[in-house]
């Protein structure tokens, strides 16, 4: 895309010269919608760890993994296709469509990172103060909500 963009490479109208370019942007919008959205998915990824608690590292849940991958994979296209299909016909149009859903996704992942993060501290409270009372917490799970934790400080918004 770039030595089109500078000018170094031109397309002359050529028959196969159109589709080149085309697959050159939906791999470029791919990749962005990867970087915009990937926050979600890593918070995903850090609910199914506190949902899990007690045997996340235990138990191989694979289908987390998977299912994760294939979502983001393909809902990455749809974004491609929604952003191509909007500038073939009408750029203003895109951006009305397809702003508004991602500032309230935006808006969730946010709210979604200030609760999982108070989740995790309130229990990592709960068994500092009192270690032997409730669930069958260990060393493994104090470990595991700290990890939750640095990885959400590491995502802080």
């Amino acid at each position: 895309m770039l030595p089109y963009q500078f000018g170094w490479f031109q397309f002359t109208g050529q028959p196969n010269s159109a589709p080149f370019l085309l697959f050159l942007s939906v791999g470029r919008q791919h990749c962005l919608a990867v970087s915009c959205i990937s926050c979600l998915f890593i918070l995903v990824e850090r609910i199914a760890a506190t949902w899990f608690l007690l045997d996340y590292e235990e138990k191989k849940r694979l289908y987390i993994s998977a299912m994760l991958l294939v979502v983001q994979f393909f809902g990455c296209f749809g974004v491609v296709g929604a952003i191509l299909i909007g500038a073939a016909y009408n750029i203003p149009l895109t951006i009305l469509i397809v702003a508004p859903p991602y500032a309230m996704a935006q808006i969730f992942i946010a709210i979604l990172h200030h609760v999982l993060r108070w989740y995790n501290k309130r229990v990592i409270r709960q068994i500092s103060k009192n270690p032997f009372k409730g669930k069958r917490y260990s060393l493994t799970t104090r470990y595991q909500l700290e990890e939750n934790l640095r990885g959400l400080e590491e995502m802080t918004i």
